[in-house]
Order: C-alpha cells, then sequence, then structure tokens
C-alpha cells in the first residue's frame, strides 16, 4: 500500500554504499522505520532531505508486518535553518528526537504528539535564547500526553498546599508522582531535596502553553541543571528502560 503523511526525522543510519535507514515519527502512522535507497549517490538531491532534523512529506510502500518499510518520495515541508546554528540550538533539537525515539516504541497514530514535536522544534528554530527550556518544556508536555503529569501544587503524602516559599524545604516524590512538603520529607516519605525555585519553573512550565515563551524564561545554570534532573529522574522513573540520553553529555558542557 502507497501512503502519504507528514513526518520527523528523528534518526538517520548510512546504510550499505549509498543508501540509509530512517527513524521517522509521522503524524498518520506513529514511529516508522523507512529505508531510503540511493540517496547518498552522486546525484541524489535527497542526502539533504533525508537527514536527521527534518520536517518532510513522505510517500512510501507500507506493509503492516514488514518492519522496515521502502521510501518513494521525500520532500522538506518546513525548513528548521537555525538548528545548527548554535551549539544549545543544536542539543535540544538533539535530545527532543531522542527522547521521543525512545520513549515511543509502537506505530500507534498519536497526533498530539507529533504536533507537540513540531512545535518543540519550531520553538527550538526560532529561539534566540534559552532554547535548552524547549527541551525542559517538550518532556513537561511529553509527561502530560503519557498520562505521567507530577502534582505540584499539593504534597503527595499529607495533601497541603506546596507554597514554594524561598527557604521552605521541598522533596522530590517520583514514585508517587509529586513533590513532598518538608513536614513530610523530615519524617521519612520524601525523595530528593527540590528547591522552590525549581518547583516554581516546573509549576510555570506546566502553564504554558506557547513552547516559545519558554524560551524567554532566564534561568541561572544551577536552576537549569536543577530543572533538567529532576525532569530527567522523573521521565526515568516513570518510563520503563529509559537511558540516559547521549545529548545529556552536551547540556552538562554548556550548563
Amino acid at each position: 500500500m502507497i501512503v502519504r503523511t507528514d513526518g520527523v526525522i528523528l534518526k538517520a543510519m548510512d546504510f550499505r554504499e549509498s543508501s540509509r535507514i530512517l527513524t521517522v515519527y509521522t503524524r498518520d502512522f506513529g514511529k516508522q522505520s523507512l529505508l531510503a535507497k540511493g540517496v547518498r549517490g552522486a546525484k541524489s538531491r535527497l542526502a539533504g532531505v533525508t537527514g536527521p532534523l527534518n520536517y518532510v512529506g513522505l510517500v512510501y510502500y507500507r506493509k503492516e508486518q514488514r518492519e522496515l518499510q521502502l521510501l518513494s518520495q521525500c520532500d522538506l515541508v518546513r525548513p528548521w535553518r537555525s538548528l545548527t546554528d548554535s551549539l544549545e540550538a543544536m542539543a535540544a533539537a538533539m535530545a527532543i528526537c531522542e527522547l521521543l525515539n525512545l520513549v515511543v516504541q509502537g506505530e500507534e497514530k498519536h497526533p498530539a504528539l507529533f504536533d507537540l514535536l513540531v512545535r518543540s522544534l519550531d520553538a527550538v528554530n526560532d529561539a534566540t535564547n534559552n532554547a535548552v527550556n524547549a527541551f525542559y518544556l517538550f518532556e513537561v508536555r511529553l509527561l502530560d500526553l503519557l498520562g505521567f503529569r507530577p502534582e505540584l501544587g499539593l504534597c503527595t503524602k499529607c495533601g497541603k498546599r506546596l507554597a514554594g516559599e524561598e527557604g521552605q524545604t521541598l522533596a522530590l516524590d517520583v514514585r508517587h508522582g509529586g513533590v513532598s512538603c518538608g513536614e513530610c520529607a523530615r519524617s521519612g516519605h520524601g525523595g530528593e531535596v527540590l528547591s522552590p525555585g525549581a518547583l516554581g519553573v516546573l509549576r510555570r512550565f506546566q502553564e504554558i502553553s506557547d513552547i516559545g515563551a519558554a524560551c524567554r524564561i532566564m534561568l541561572s545554570p544551577p536552576l537549569r541543571s536543577e530543572v533538567g534532573t529532576v525532569l530527567r529522574r522523573y521521565m526515568q522513573c516513570h518510563v520503563d528502560g529509559l537511558r540516559a540520553l547521549k545529548s545529556e553529555a552536551v547540556f552538562s558542557a554548556l550548563l
């Protein structure tokens, strides 16, 4: 069956002398593996189009029980020319694609997740600063779509409202899906220490609808590092087998 759909290329791997195997997250068929024959040849005009971080229109031959589908046509839908302008932007875009590739295992259609992916990469492409914030917001929204939204307003143990005031003791409680107040944390029911500043940033990210707006939030390097660590530990706790991202090494150097 010949199908047409839009997709974002998450990963590309050279195959044999002139071909590539593409991992693509599509709007209509979820994650797909596509064989792009001859695209690395001297006369091919698809070498650049079939690389990672491209938003493309696809035509391919799809067979239900076949793991590797055969690509017929690939056209650029939207150029993200600024994704490689800075190390931070490139790292953020790669981290978004890498995380999605690790989290999504099947071919189930999920238009909301596809739209989140595209809007997140749009935000990174348009960001003049703080591109990493788009990745953090992508993680927050991804947790929502996966059904693991953390509770950031009430203590996961006693239900007390978390004021998030400076100097207040808080603890990240990943197992119970949120944050513990100081009293519960001191009594041994909490997890790792969480600063009121990080709680405030996470709450703000849960409220933001415009991903580009997240890139206008200025965070100190220690706070950015804490927010990134909190999100990763929370994600790893709730998504089975999620390994560390290769992009994390780049973020560590930047932060």
